[in-house]
């Protein structure tokens, strides 16, 4: 088993590929340096048609369960309206990014400005219920 203090060999792995591989397009650049354009054609291929839409759909499926667990307090909400709710969601953003980069890059700005606001908002909470001595979460050590 690896304790936390062992160090993390896969980022050192690509430190040193990105020294002795001085080409753009980190996974791709290197597959191809290391074993010929059609692994490195396979990789990026798998990547652009499998492993990218597959993401997406996971954070697409997972904003939608947050977006609607307020509507259903009680229970889980219908998983073929979470379904729904996540292909509008891709489908609101794929109009975007076609319809003008612009637009793109605002809503892009928007979502990360949201995302910094609830991160600080929690920070923020947290440190107040620290300092104010509400530590009913937090296990008692063990000295």
């Amino acid at each position: 088993m690896r304790s936390e203090k062992e160090p993390k060999v896969g980022a050192y792995c690509y430190a040193e590929l990105g020294t002795m591989i001085r080409k753009s397009g980190a996974d791709y650049a290197y597959i191809m340096e290391t074993f010929g354009p059609f692994f490195a054609f396979i990789r990026l291929w798998i990547e652009c048609m499998i492993v990218r839409p597959c993401s997406q759909a996971i954070v697409a499926l997972t904003f939608s369960q947050y977006v609607m667990k307020p509507f259903f307090a009680e229970c889980e909400p219908p998983d073929n309206a979470a379904r729904l709710l996540a292909v509008c969601c891709i489908c609101i953003l794929m109009f975007v990014n076609c319809y003008d980069v612009k637009w793109a890059t605002r809503v892009q700005d928007i979502f990360t400005y949201a995302k910094l606001l609830a991160l600080f908002v929690i920070i923020a909470a947290g440190g107040y219920e620290l300092f104010a001595g509400i530590t009913l979460d937090f296990p008692k050590p063990n000295f």
